[in-house]
């Protein structure tokens, strides 16, 4: 009766995920589900086991030498910050996602983001999960929130709108249980 019924709490996806976590699930699924056109695709999801290894992300891209060259420059110890890859996007006219691509190409990590989501020491979030959300802040993101999921640019439109941080707008999330998805630069 007790394997029955050990059987019957875990051997459901929810139970799976609770002893295994959910990034070793999505993992396995990624793995072994085949795509379009009968092609098994990589899996998109980058884990702590992935690091080291962000070019796998791309392998239909090439590295293009101008904007290498760019970030390469503005980077330090091959860790290229969210504000220094934004900073390249528009110096060079192209869409963060693109550098965000060469960073990836070059197995570079970027850091410091500016929504305080990843990058800082310790792997902890930079946000406040006792943020104090304004009204208009809340509303504006219970406006724009498609089922628990903000983007990280419309975090930024909303920053700019109420001439807030980006880093309270990520915290009002946080503390929403909003998960912000995805960055502009790939990196989540």
């Amino acid at each position: 009766m007790l394997r029955a019924r050990w059987a019957s709490n875990y051997c459901t996806i929810p139970g799976l995920i609770k002893i295994m976590g959910l990034g070793i699930i999505q993992r396995i699924v990624y793995k072994h589900i085949n795509f379009d056109n009968n092609k098994t695709r990589q899996d998109k999801i980058m884990t702590h086991a992935d690091k080291g290894h962000y070019a796998n992300k791309h392998q239909n891209k090439k590295v293009d030498e101008k904007i290498t060259s760019l970030i390469k420059s503005l980077s330090k110890d091959n860790n290229l910050t969210c504000a220094m890859a934004h900073k390249a996007a528009k110096e060079l006219g192209v869409s963060p996602g693109e550098i965000g691509i060469q960073t990836d190409l070059l197995e570079y990590r970027i850091t410091m983001c500016q929504i305080g989501l990843f990058g800082y020491d310790g792997g902890t979030k930079k946000i406040d999960p006792n943020f104090n959300i304004p009204s208009d802040m809340e509303e504006q993101i219970d406006k724009i929130n498609d089922d628990g999921r903000l983007s990280c640019l419309d975090c930024w439109n909303i920053a700019k709108d109420l001439k807030a941080k980006k880093i309270d707008v990520a915290s009002a999330c946080d503390k929403k249980e909003i998960r912000i998805k995805p960055c502009q630069l790939g990196a989540f």
